[in-house]
C-alpha cells in the first residue's frame, strides 16, 4: 500500500468514527466510548485524550504493539492502564487512531 493509500484508509476511519467524537481542539479531542467501562469508583463513558508529545511515545514504547498502544492511550487519557484493558476492541481501536492521529495546530495568521 502506498503512502497515499494509506493516508486515505486511515482518513476514511478517522471520518467513521467521528460521531463518536464530542469536542476537539488543537490540544485534546474526546471521545463517546461505544460501551462505558465501569472501573473502580469511575464509570468512563468519554475518554479526553491530550495532544501526545514525541516523549510520550518513547515512554509507550513496548515489542507488543498492542500493549504499546494501551500504555499511549493510558497516559494520554491519564487513565489507568487496567481501565484501558477494559476497553471493547471497537472503543480501543478508535481511540488508539485518534490517539496517533491529532491533525496539524491550527495556524496563527497574525491578522486581527
Amino acid at each position: 500500500m502506498s503512502k497515499t493509500e494509506e493516508q486515505v484508509e486511515i482518513a476514511a476511519l478517522l471520518a467513521e468514527i467521528e460521531p463518536h467524537v464530542v469536542s476537539r481542539s488543537d490540544d485534546a479531542v474526546t471521545y463517546r466510548l461505544i460501551e462505558p467501562v465501569a472501573f473502580g469508583d469511575v464509570d468512563f463513558e468519554t475518554v479526553t485524550l491530550r495532544r501526545p508529545k514525541i516523549k510520550d511515545f518513547a515512554q509507550a514504547n513496548h515489542k507488543n504493539l498492542t500493549i504499546q498502544a494501551m500504555n499511549l492511550v493510558s497516559m494520554l487519557a491519564a487513565i489507568p492502564f487496567k481501565a484501558v484493558e477494559q476497553f471493547e476492541p471497537e472503543d480501543f481501536a478508535n481511540v488508539a487512531l485518534l490517539a496517533v492521529n491529532f491533525p496539524p495546530r491550527s495556524r496563527a495568521t497574525g491578522k486581527s
